[in-house]
């Protein structure tokens, strides 16, 4: 297949794919005629590839090696976030319209372009008579954006099989300018995400809304220290050779601990680079009205920089709240991620993969801010 003919189904594939309503937790048909689509777009995938679909909705897809070596495991997911506002949008979104080398719609970036662009690439090695070395993975989920189960039941999966992958690629990053002061997009490869807590706090109807505001102010004025992680620190020497104004000579000698906090001062003054620096806190939703007996609640989130531990953060705020005779119950916590090392032969690889698609373009490591299935 040639580029020509591979951009002709990816860009098809990403219009079809584009016209499904896939919400997490909806119409299983939806997903399954998805399911149909993409089989349809890509035979030889189906055809010679062990597929599995896992609780109705997600898919689990096996392209065999030809030797014993260790496999890749990639992932997507098919889910979308509902389009709001859709008046205001330029094409529908879900009408998957193709205009000017574009393809419009909800999800096309997030996630089925990516998730397009890994079949595309399969489907014409395959047609080219290719074999991978070792197992090909594709783990497709469908509850991404609600921070669901199904890639942990890939996972599990994967792990009853005894799949020991070489490196697992999601989504996080893109090639950009990582701040104001760098002169020339770099293609950022995410290595960590944030943890994430959230959680209610809650009164008795009748006599609680005023304590409830009290509580409230305390734990919104709780605040976190800035600190340079080391994932910061990894992408700021990377992109040391296109630094510039301020933030070029910090880059370049960031083992020193004054030019560290001359970098830190520095992205603390940008509210883009800000998130990355420190944990945060934020008040998501005020509800309850007590004249119609409801409970009043106050709903926090509270993204979580390395360094900083869910479980300690939670008890913080029930010492801090013990006076105010409120409840507290967590409805999501997750640390921060593990560190994927930004040197060795999967880092590599996808360097590799980088420069022939973007050359002389620099590489580095960076902190996801958001949440992937890659967790």
């Amino acid at each position: 297949m040639d580029t020509a003919e591979e951009q002709k189904l990816a860009v098809r594939a990403l219009s079809l794919c584009a016209q499904q309503k896939t919400f997490a937790g909806g119409d299983v048909s939806v997903f399954t005629r998805l399911h149909t689509i993409l089989s349809e777009l890509f035979p030889r995938i189906f055809s010679s590839g062990e597929v599995q679909v896992v609780a109705e909705r997600s898919l689990l897809i096996r392209l065999p090696g030809a030797q014993d070596e260790r496999p890749l495991v990639f992932l997507s997911h098919m889910d979308v976030v509902p389009a709001r506002f859709e008046e205001k949008w330029l094409y529908p979104p879900f009408l998957g319209a193709v205009k000017e080398g574009f393809v419009y719609g909800r999800g096309t970036l997030d996630m089925k372009g990516h998730l397009c662009a890994l079949l595309t690439a399969a489907e014409s090695l395959l047609e080219g008579g290719w074999q991978p070395k070792g197992d090909i993975w594709f783990a497709f989920s469908a509850d991404e954006e609600v921070r669901g189960d199904s890639m942990r039941m890939l996972c599990d999966l994967l792990r009853a099989r005894a799949v020991s992958p070489a490196f697992v690629l999601d989504e996080g990053g893109f090639v950009t300018n990582y701040t104001k002061f760098h002169k020339e997009p770099a293609a950022l490869i995410g290595v960590a995400e944030k943890g994430r807590v959230r959680f209610t706090l809650t009164t008795q109807a009748d006599v609680g809304a005023e304590r409830l505001l009290r509580a409230g102010v305390k734990v919104s004025s709780m605040r976190f220290k800035p600190r340079m992680t080391s994932v910061v620190s990894g992408t700021l020497e990377a992109l040391a050779p296109t630094a510039s104004g301020a933030l070029r000579l910090p880059s370049r000698h960031m083992n020193a601990g004054f030019f560290k906090t001359g970098a830190l001062r520095i992205l603390y003054g940008s509210r883009a680079s800000r998130p990355a620096l420190l944990s945060q806190l934020a008040l998501l939703r005020l509800s309850g009205d007590a004249l119609d007996y409801e409970r009043p609640t106050l709903t926090y989130y509270v993204s979580l920089l390395h360094g900083d531990e869910a479980q300690a953060f939670i008890l913080r705020v029930e010492k801090a709240l013990k006076r105010y005779g409120v409840t507290i119950k967590v409805e999501q916590i997750e640390e921060p991620s593990c560190i994927s090392p930004a040197s060795g032969p999967a880092w590599e690889a996808l360097q590799t993969a980088v420069n022939v698609h973007f050359p002389h373009t620099l590489v580095a490591p960076y902190l996801i801010l958001g949440g992937s299935d890659a967790r």
